[in-house]
């Protein structure tokens, strides 16, 4: 090696962050269309999936995420009971989350709200523009 390159400063390689979204859903239709829609706004992005809200909290443990995607109504619970976990546990209170619901209701967005959900959308309405709501948001 040179004694120039010992004596050049180096530069700084700077890295963007790929933002990893944890998105909890058990059904593989709605999987596909979650999908579909984060790839018709063309971001780069990494989408996590768990089918339940145990495989979710073991998600949550391991990997850091920048968002959170939930289905309302899981095998194991209801994402607005998740949501409210996830605010009320310091490591993940200030984590962005979104929930999804074939069946919005005034009562989960009630829970959605104590959550400090950012957005409830129906999985009808759910497209580009939200993928690129949610995308922003994180």
């Amino acid at each position: 090696m040179s004694q120039t390159a010992l004596t050049q400063p180096m530069q700084a390689v700077v890295t963007p962050l790929v933002p990893r979204i944890l998105v909890v859903e058990d059904e593989l239709g709605d999987r596909l269309i979650i999908m579909r829609e984060f790839k018709r706004i063309n971001r780069r992005l990494t989408l996590e999936f768990a089918h339940n809200l145990n495989e979710a909290r073991i998600a949550i443990r391991k990997v850091s995420f920048q968002g959170v995607i939930l289905d309302n109504s899981l095998p194991d619970g209801k994402g607005a009971d998740f949501a409210l976990e996830l605010a009320n546990y310091k490591a993940t209170a200030r984590l962005p989350v979104f929930m999804l619901s074939g069946w919005p209701s005034p009562f989960m967005d009630h829970k959605a709200t104590k959550a400090n959900v950012r957005a409830v959308y129906s999985k009808e309405e759910f497209g580009a523009r939200q993928a690129h709501q949610i995308f922003s948001a994180v």
